[in-house]
């Protein structure tokens, strides 16, 4: 199978990679350290309104630093700019670290609204989103 890496970036699509939450920008998109270099990638399956509403720069910004400031990111669609889906450290339990989907959080919150792409988790982030 061929690797497939996204434009400007030397990621290979569709492999989870370790990410260091850097800041959000004013489109919307996380400005992360990926492999050691500063990345802009725009959440996966989502759209923000212009400028991103508080409540979503809240949650990415100041709740998810809180439990670490480390990303899982899968990038899935090559860019500019490239899109990706980002797990976050939700909390740790007995069983070990609890990952969840950083676009479920937003569309939950009202935050963001779901992307009108056609992907297969569609059905769970239309069931999550809170307009």
């Amino acid at each position: 199978m061929a690797m497939l890496c996204a434009a400007a970036m030397n990621v290979p699509v569709n492999a989870a990679e370790p990410c260091e939450l850097i800041r959000v920008d004013e489109a919307g998109a996380l400005v992360v350290r990926l492999q050691g270099t500063e990345q802009t990638i725009a959440i996966f399956g989502i759209d923000v309104e212009r400028p991103p509403p508080k409540a979503y720069v809240e949650i990415i910004a100041e709740r998810i630093p809180r439990t670490s400031r480390t990303l899982q990111c899968t990038v899935l669609a090559p860019g500019p700019p490239p899109r990706a889906r980002f797990l976050y450290l939700a909390w740790r339990d007995k069983t070990g670290d609890v990952w969840q989907d950083l676009a479920l959080t937003l569309l939950g919150q009202g935050a963001a609204r779901v992307s009108g792409e056609t992907f297969p988790e569609r059905g769970d982030y239309v069931r999550h989103w809170r307009p």
